[in-house]
């Protein structure tokens, strides 16, 4: 599809982060400095924008907190949900999932996936989510596939783990996760100091180890960090991403306060609060057309910047609101032809 998006009549997904409660206390937690500052809504308040989202034919939720199963509620907006004809889906750390839990969402008929989180082996996970934490998410995964539910796995590389790449990665092939996906920190929505950040260097050590082994990680998704960037410098990846992002023309999210908002990566000025405002009103609201509209326009190249490199379109275009945050790939595919990777 070329040209700007054509908004649709209603968001195809909309995302819900309905508390602020969780049972772990993650020190790169994305909502750790909300939380405190304004009261989660009542649950019945999500109730009745599930209906109102309904009523519009939003396709699927995205359940999120938060820990979704911390709410002894939780299991309310699932049905509701459900008995909508909605599909979801759930992000969650899985610490909190036996195998009833995984049986119940099952049973639903209408659960795409949950996806949680392995920050790396185990003595790492645990000395980031507590004690314990690993060993318990590697539990759920396994009532989740005995169930029937599929699983997807994320883990964020940092400085700290990321010389266990390929032992986690040979670690989660193990599993029965339907996939996993590597992050950059960059890439992720949590907050971590810059001297937890990979340097460009470690991470083209680490795609020299991934190289003569990727044919044998079927499970690694094609966007992990690694594996996209090697497939696009040997040239058997896009080097023109899509000219938009698509989330703000088909996804709306709400925060637990009843803060409804556009995208997770920025801090965009809030679209109207629960309660108050109509979805169907903010999807067509001025202020969120605006929004979609200066991406479209900080999609525009400055001709100073990056000179004619070949990769300036992927760097650039996918997400204006990352300009620059991302690993230079130039540099990467410099380090990988000095370590005879890619010639």
């Amino acid at each position: 599809m070329s040209g700007r998006p054509v908004p649709i009549n209603a968001p195809l997904r909309f995302k819900i982060y309905f508390t602020w409660g969780c049972n772990l206390k993650c020190p790169f937690c994305y909502q750790k400095d909300l939380r405190g500052l304004t009261a989660a809504r009542p649950i019945e308040d999500f109730l009745k924008l599930l209906d109102e989202l309904a009523e519009l034919g939003v396709f699927e939720i995205t359940f999120s907190g938060g820990e979704p199963f911390s709410h002894p509620r939780f299991f309310d907006l699932i049905d509701r949900a459900v008995a909508s004809r909605m599909r979801f889906s759930i992000l969650t750390n899985a610490t909190l999932i036996d195998d009833e839990i995984a049986r119940r969402l099952a049973a639903t008929g209408r659960c795409n996936h949950v996806q949680t989180s392995i920050d790396g082996l185990e003595q790492y996970h645990d000395s980031v989510r507590g004690p314990g934490a690993f060993r318990r998410t590697m539990n759920a995964i396994e009532s989740l596939h005995k169930a029937g539910v599929k699983t997807y796995v994320n883990t964020v590389m940092t400085r700290n783990n990321y010389r266990d790449f390929i032992a986690i990665c040979r670690m989660l092939e193990a599993t029965p996760a339907s996939t996993y996906r590597i992050v950059s920190v960059r890439d992720a929505d949590v907050d971590l100091p810059d001297d937890m950040i990979m340097t460009s260097e470690q991470l083209v050590d680490s795609i020299a180890e991934l190289a003569p082994v990727m044919s044998e990680l079927g499970k690694m998704h094609r966007t992990s960090l690694q594996k996209q960037l090697l497939l696009e410098i040997m040239g058997e990846g896009p080097l023109h991403a899509a000219e938009h992002c698509r989330t703000p023309w088909t996804t709306l999210a709400v925060r637990p306060d009843g803060g409804f908002f556009s995208c997770d990566e920025t801090d965009d000025a809030l679209l109207g609060w629960m309660g108050c405002d109509r979805v169907s009103d903010i999807w067509k609201s001025a202020r969120l057309a605006r929004f979609r509209s200066s991406l479209c326009e900080r999609l525009a190249l400055e001709p100073d910047e990056c000179g004619d490199c070949r990769y300036r379109e992927l760097c650039m275009r996918y997400c204006p609101l990352w300009n620059h945050s991302r690993f230079c790939r130039l540099v990467i595919e410099k380090g990988l032809r000095q370590r005879g990777v890619i010639r």
